[in-house]
Order: C-alpha cells, then structure tokens, then sequence
C-alpha cells in the first residue's frame, strides 16, 4: 500500500526478521525495552503466526510500526491484537498513523475478525487501584469493525 500527499511516499509491509533492529528505535519509544527483548518479542509473535508491520518511506526510515496477533479475548471473542504501535507523523493529515490501522484492518477483516484491540502505554490514567498497588501500565482500546449489532454474546 502505498500513500501519496505532501509527505514522502510510504510504503507499509511485514516485517522479516533482518529488518527488526532497524525498526528497534520505535519499538523503544513504544515500549521502552531493550533492542534483545524486543527482537525476541518479535520473533515470538512471528512464530505465533502474527506479524510485525513497518511503514518506510523512500529514503529507507522506518516511520511506523505495530505488532499483531490473534487473540481470544472474553468479551470480544477472537480480534487483532496490537500491543506495539508507533508513527512519526511530520504533518497533522497523520499518514503514518493512517496506513497503519488501514492495513491493521485490512488483516483483521482477512483473518475473519470484527475487532482490534490496541494496548499502549498510559499518559496520565488513575488505576483505581492503590490498595492492591498497582499502577496503569498499559491502557487497552477495542475498535470494532462490524459494529456492535453483529457481535453475539459469547
């Protein structure tokens, strides 16, 4: 998939494994691990049949990442689960971003799935749960792609 407009030509593709160091840079300002871990993360969710996908623009910078997988949640049934995700967007029409979850949709809908759910780390989020001390570490969003009216209860 390609987007044209006032920014460079992005291109947005799987990864294979020789790419994960180059993409390790918005693997850290997403998740904040190490490049070891996140190359062992991503070998993991390749294995498990998900995948890892990077945006590059034509002069070879990674500008955008997301890790996906299948997953069977409780009250959402089998979606697309994202807990990577990182764009650097230099202009407000956000392209990064946009082939991004075009192209998360697009697996979703291939794999037979009517949600994403994207996990990231929380701003500022009161957990609500100071007496068991813990603390909001990940925030999750469910973005549904057939609507709520097409979901039974499972």
């Amino acid at each position: 998939m390609l987007w044209r407009g006032f920014m460079p030509d992005f291109r947005v593709f799987e990864l294979e494994e020789r790419h994960f160091a180059l993409a390790y840079p918005l693997a850290r300002s997403a998740a904040g691990v190490s490049l070891p871990r996140w190359q062992a993360y991503a070998r993991q969710v390749t294995l498990q049949g998900g995948g890892v996908l990077g945006v590059e623009s034509q002069d070879d910078c990674f500008y955008g990442l997301a890790a996906f997988r299948t997953q069977e949640t409780l009250r959402h049934g089998p979606a697309l689960s994202v807990d990577v995700l990182a764009a650097i967007d230099l202009s407000s029409d956000r392209p990064v971003r946009s082939v991004l979850c075009t192209r998360l949709d697009e697996i979703a809908r291939e794999r037979g799935l009517d949600s994403i759910i994207l996990t990231l780390r929380p701003g500022r989020v009161s957990a609500g749960w100071n007496g068991c001390e813990l603390a909001a570490d990940t925030i999750g969003y469910l973005r549904s792609l057939a609507g709520p009216s097409a979901r039974p209860n499972r």
